[in-house]
């Protein structure tokens, strides 16, 4: 069984502070914060109130007291807790100002007995608020229908504090659909990508660089008048839409997709970012022209950044502050050799063929060697780097695989080398069951601070989630990892539970555990989640009749393996019913793999299961 440390849930702010405690320099306390009123500015914007709110409510739910806001302190001092940059702070605790805060950055300060919370932006006070709940108060925002708050002792103290964060990456985005469907949610895990409302503080300026030439340059509109817009392979022109980029030393293309990128940002005079980016395959253009640039610049980037550059220079002449992203990505992915991008243009990078079972720094797999060396050559030519990390199995969507230990690492070695942003795309298109909650968790906590101590979020998380299954679920994690670390397993982010070293055994291992602990919840809340987390070990056993059936072939799936797998079949199904799991994997819906193994089990298609 893993232990669970003594520190579980500690962060390093809450140490410090522990720390001050102990050498007796306390001089706030539940009790007095109890006794104040919440005063924010007059003038206070959408966001400034909805902090303060914030505040409100997450005391409330630790001390059962309802502080009221207002615009004028009506108590005497020190009963007043101030909620963004007023003319009350600065009256009454001169010098805690926002003036010098970056965006998102955030100040936290107790002194004289009051408490002052304010930040940078639209989005910094809203984040001090809730870097505040978690660490001074304990709260921790687990999942959307799971927020943690302890009941404190109405004596506990806090010391005199004066302390400022700026998060190290400026996109932020685990790339969850609970996220894109409760902005609300998303903001308390300090997502930025995913909440337009003024009242969450609106995104990040810099939006994903994501697949653009394939609605800049509609296929349908030119392949049939102008196929050479479309590049040449072998000499020949592309035939297939899905076969096709685009030929960027086409004069035509350039002008085509500068007045799609002009007319875009016309039409939306807000935004800050806009992609030109090759589409979501590979199969560049080899015509003789840009053969030429790549074999020059050493990478298919080479045509692609010249390209770039060229729309770039046009958007810095009718609206200097929007930013141009592009993919670096399978041909591009190698930095030109002689090119340098332009100061409005950011590279998003992929980890796509990345192993995710070792980190990232330390892994000899030669795409992840690969991947440092282009990491290195994209920051010595480009000022912005953002990263597009594989942050799940895009085959087996809920399965539990070995790349939850590594994702502290590698957020660290991004955000030393240069990284300011990161996508970490996961169960974007579908609800996520098996042990994504915890992935979400923990990627969300990681992207605002790589510094935190990974194994302690993850540990808390399992203990405040599952109960006393926690430990068991923390133990067959590790179990997991050392089975792929012991068999030398290095593998990317498609595959089966074979390729990530879990065989039948270790499959069967979680889903008892889970069995188990589902029949010794003790209550209806802990069952439910235990049942969401069984989903993934019933689909890696199921993965052991997926080694019969896919691909389809001559041999019949055999008796004994039938009968093992087929109460996994059953009871991933009917669970994924109970709780709306849609999704097997990124393209195939659950119902699409419920009849193709139905008919690999040797059922008719409407025989029940």
């Amino acid at each position: 069984m893993h232990r669970i440390p003594l520190l579980v849930g500690l962060t390093t702010s809450a140490l410090f502070c522990n720390a001050l405690l102990a050498r007796g320099a306390a001089r706030q306390t539940v009790a007095a914060l109890q006794t104040c009123e919440i005063v924010i500015p007059a003038n206070a914007l959408a966001h400034t109130r909805y902090a303060a709110l914030e505040f409100q409510r997450g005391f409330a739910m630790v001390a059962s007291v309802t502080l009221p806001i207002v615009t004028v302190p009506t108590r005497p001092l020190p009963q007043q807790v101030y909620i963004g940059d007023s003319a009350p702070l600065r009256t009454n605790l001169p010098g805690v100002v926002a003036d010098d805060l970056a965006a998102e950055e955030h100040r936290i300060v107790i002194r004289q007995g009051q408490l002052a919370i304010v930040g940078g932006g639209t989005r910094g006070t809203l984040y001090g608020v809730y870097t505040f709940l978690e660490d001074f108060l304990g709260i921790r925002f687990l999942t959307v229908d799971h927020t943690h708050a302890p009941k404190l002792p109405t004596g506990k103290p806090f010391p005199d504090t004066d302390r400022r964060y700026r998060p190290r990456f400026t996109y932020r985005y685990p790339a969850y659909q609970i996220n894109a469907q409760n902005s609300a949610f998303a903001a308390r895990l300090r997502c930025n990508t995913v909440t337009p409302q003024a009242r969450l503080g609106g995104n990040t300026s810099i939006g994903l660089a994501g697949h653009s030439f394939y609605r800049q340059v509609p296929w349908s509109q030119y392949s049939k008048t102008f196929p050479e817009y479309f590049g040449l392979r072998n000499g020949i022109a592309i035939a297939k839409q899905y076969d096709a980029q685009l030929c960027l030393t086409n004069p035509d293309v350039l002008q085509i997709v500068t007045r799609s990128v002009l007319d875009e940002l016309a039409a939306h005079p807000d935004q800050q970012s806009i992609a030109v980016s090759q589409n979501d395959w590979g199969h560049k253009c080899t015509c003789d022209r840009c053969e030429a640039i790549d074999r020059r610049e050493e990478s298919g980037a080479g045509t692609l950044l010249q390209f770039v550059n060229a729309v770039a220079a046009r958007v810095a002449k009718e609206h200097p502050d929007v930013l141009v992203g592009t993919l670096a990505y399978s041909y591009s992915q190698r930095p030109p050799r002689t090119l340098r991008a332009r100061d409005n243009v950011y590279i998003q990078l992929t980890s796509h063929d990345c192993s995710i079972t070792d980190p990232v720094a330390t892994s000899d797999y030669p795409a992840s060697v690969a991947f440092r060396r282009d990491l290195a050559g994209w920051g010595r030519i480009s000022r912005r780097i953002h990263l597009w990390y594989y942050n799940t199995d895009f085959a087996m969507y809920h399965m539990p695989v070995p790349n939850m230990l590594t994702l502290a690492p590698n957020l660290r070695y991004f955000a030393t080398h240069g990284v300011t942003g990161v996508f970490a795309q996961s169960v974007f298109n579908a609800p996520h069951a098996g042990l994504n909650d915890l992935m979400n968790y923990l990627t969300a906590r990681l992207l605002w601070n790589p510094s935190a101590d990974s194994d302690a979020l993850m540990n808390e998380f399992l203990r405040l989630h599952y109960g006393a299954a926690g430990p068991r679920i923390r133990g067959y994690i590790d179990r997991i990892h050392s089975a792929a670390t012991d068999k030398g397993i290095q593998h990317g982010w498609v595959g089966h539970a074979r390729h990530y070293g879990i065989d039948p055994a270790l499959a069967r291992e979680g889903s008892l555990m889970l069995e188990q602990a589902i029949a010794e919840a003790p209550n209806a809340t802990l069952r439910t989640r235990l049942e969401k987390a069984s989903i993934g070990t019933h689909m890696a056993a199921l993965s052991e009749a997926l080694l019969w059936i896919w691909p389809p072939g001559d041999d019949p799936l055999p008796v004994e393996v039938a009968r093992r797998t087929r109460p996994h079949f059953r009871q991933y199904f009917a669970l994924c019913r109970k709780y709306g799991i849609t999704h097997w994997e990124e393209a195939s819906t659950n119902e699409t793999m419920r009849q193709y193994l139905k008919v690999g089990f040797g059922l008719k298609p409407d025989e029940p299961w």
